[in-house]
C-alpha cells in the first residue's frame, strides 16, 4: 500500500530528525568528547561523520538521504552547509545570548 509506505518514511525521517537533534543537543555536547573533537569552530561536522553513526546507518539509506531530511525538516535549528572544498557539514544554529 502506497499510503503505507508514505507513513513509514514519514515516521523514519522523524526518527532521523529527533536522533541529530540529539546528537547536537546541549545535554550530549557536554558528555559527547568525541562529537565535540570533530566540531569546527560553528560547532558542525561532516555530514559524512554523521551519517556513519551507528544508530543513524539504521535510519538513513545514504548520506544523501541524511542531507536531504535536514534540508527539509521544518526544525530551524537544523541546517546543513558546504564548505569551500565541497564538504557537506551539518550543524545547529545556537541563538547568541545577548549580555
Amino acid at each position: 500500500n502506497d499510503l503505507a509506505t508514505i507513513d513509514r518514511m514519514i515516521d523514519v525521517n522523524d526518527a532521523i530528525i529527533r536522533q541529530v537533534e540529539y546528537y547536537f543537543s546541549d545535554a550530549n555536547i557536554e558528555k559527547d568528547d568525541f562529537l565535540k573533537e570533530k566540531m569546527d569552530e560553528q560547532g558542525f561536522v561532516d555530514l559524512h561523520l554523521v551519517a556513519s553513526f551507528n544508530r543513524m546507518k539504521k535510519l538513513i539509506n545514504s548520506e544523501k538521504h541524511l542531507q536531504q531530511v535536514i534540508e527539509d525538516s521544518n526544525v530551524t535549528r537544523l541546517t546543513t552547509r558546504k564548505t569551500v572544498d565541497g564538504t557537506i557539514k551539518i550543524g545547529v544554529i545556537r541563538e547568541k545570548v545577548s549580555t
